[in-house]
Formats: C-alpha cells, sequence, structure tokens
C-alpha cells in the first residue's frame, strides 16, 4: 500500500511538472524583430553571389523611402549601377515579411554540400542589424524572402539576358 501511494504522490506531483515544461518547451517564441522606429535609417540588402557556372551575380539595396540601387557584376544584362523606386508601403510590406519570418533568429548561414549559388540577404534599422547566408536555397523561408525582394526591385529588368533571334 506504500508503494501504490508514493506512486500516485509521484504521478500527481511529477506529471504536471513534466507536463508544464513540455508546454514551455513547446510554445512559440517571442518574435525578436523590432518596430521600425526610423524609416530613413532602413537597408534591406540582397546580393547573389554568383557560382562556378553562369549565375547573375549581382547586389540590391532598398531604402526605407523606397530607394532601390542596384550594381550588376556578372551574368546579368544591365552591369554596373543603377537605379529606381517602389512605393513606401512596398517597402513596409517587406518589412512585414522578414518580421513574420522573425529574421533576427534565423541561422547566419544555411549551407548545402553542393556547387551552387549563395546568397546573402540583410536587413538593417535603428541599430539593428542581421544578416544571413543562403547557400543552394538551403532555407526555404530565406529564398522566399530573397525573392520577395527581387520582386520588389523588379531585378528581373536588370538581370534577364534578351531573347537573341
Amino acid at each position: 500500500m506504500k508503494s501504490l501511494r508514493c506512486i500516485l504522490w509521484s504521478t500527481l506531483v511529477l506529471l504536471p511538472l513534466v507536463c508544464g515544461f513540455a508546454a514551455a518547451a513547446d510554445a512559440p517564441r517571442a518574435n525578436t524583430f523590432s518596430d521600425v522606429a526610423d524609416w530613413k535609417s532602413l537597408v534591406i540588402t540582397h546580393e547573389r553571389l554568383g557560382c562556378f557556372g553562369s549565375c547573375p551575380a549581382y547586389r540590391v539595396e532598398i531604402h526605407g523611402d523606397g530607394t532601390v540601387l542596384y550594381k550588376g557584376t556578372a551574368f546579368v544584362t544591365e552591369r554596373g549601377e543603377r537605379r529606381s523606386t517602389i512605393s513606401v508601403e512596398m517597402v513596409q510590406a517587406l518589412v512585414g515579411r522578414f518580421r513574420r519570418a522573425d529574421f533576427f533568429s534565423l541561422n547566419a548561414v544555411y549551407a548545402k554540400p553542393l556547387d551552387c549559388e549563395a546568397a546573402v540577404t540583410s536587413i538593417a534599422f535603428d541599430g539593428h542589424f542581421k544578416s544571413v547566408e543562403n547557400q543552394c536555397g538551403a532555407s526555404t523561408l530565406v529564398s522566399q524572402l530573397e525573392g520577395a525582394i527581387d520582386r520588389a526591385a523588379n531585378i528581373e529588368s536588370w538581370i534577364k539576358k534578351p531573347l537573341t533571334r
């Protein structure tokens, strides 16, 4: 009878503790992405580093006021520096994507042991900075951010090779 009481006591006392710790471990983490206080300080960068083949190599910066700066270096239609603008609402939507991805909590590098394209994406504002390298599209989440940046900057107009006839 004493051992049964001991088992019951252990179950009643330890089970909630164990379950409580398990629930805490599974709880969603707090988002580490701060609100942007000074939109003039915002700079989102995306740089495709190329590969041993003919992958496009370029860098694009998107600033909080909608300024887009591009520099094409290899396997792109437009080499050199270009400038354009996008709407402030589009910039804010991009920041929202970074926030939903909880970008500041991501790893610094996502890698696959292959020879393929690598890209570095970063965001800076209000003294905060985070950069993530994504090799071979190892992180689907980071690849989606890269695509959103490219679409917002209309990067295809600068990197797409014209059709030859």
